[in-house]
């Protein structure tokens, strides 16, 4: 008798193929306006699809998870990416463990996905050296190429609350700008 095995205890499992995430890859990279406009601010941004797998980041967030190349991480999970401890306590990934649905950094991008954006805080323990990394997190919807995708930017949380108000003032404005860049339905 096969044995039941839970793959998610919060957000849905499912990814997307690799050759869709390459796919929404090139939706991103061939626009210059938009890299120029991520690459300007020095907030970590990447942009995900529905299955919430990365399909771009600006070279913010590269620094912040020390890779080099945006092809290395193509369709890895934010906590994947970052190296949370829990991502790969599931065989689902990122967003699917118990300790997930506490996660500020994985509801603001299903709420994303619901169409709102949504601020929210997350600590994120990571696996190489358990410290924490605490984060406030953006995640705004976006369509393009008839598809929906959600923004992510983060910043580590500064001591002084002004910073990073004016850090998030300053992502929204970008967020608008990103909509204007790349027309649909919310740009």
């Amino acid at each position: 008798m096969g044995e039941n095995k839970k793959i998610t205890w919060y957000a849905p499992a499912q990814r997307a193929d690799m050759g869709v995430v390459r796919k929404q890859y090139s939706y991103f990279k061939e626009n210059q306006l938009l890299i120029q406009t991520l690459e300007s601010v020095s907030m970590a941004i990447m942009i995900l699809n529905e299955q919430r797998q990365l399909v771009f980041a600006n070279e913010a967030f590269m620094n912040l998870v020390k890779e080099v190349d945006v092809t290395a991480i193509l369709g890895f999970r934010a906590g994947e990416a970052l190296g949370c401890i829990y991502s790969d306590v599931m065989e689902g990934g990122c967003g699917t463990s118990e300790h997930c649905r506490e996660c500020g950094a994985v509801r603001a991008i299903l709420n994303s996905f619901e169409s709102e954006q949504d601020v929210q805080e997350c600590r994120i323990t990571l696996k190489d050296n358990n410290q924490a990394l605490d984060l406030r997190v953006l995640a705004s919807p976006l369509k393009h190429m008839g598809e929906s995708f959600s923004v992510f930017s983060s910043s580590i949380k500064l001591l002084i609350f002004y910073s990073n108000t004016w850090n998030f003032i300053h992502a929204a404005n970008l967020l608008y700008f990103i909509h204007i860049i790349i027309p649909g339905p919310f740009g």
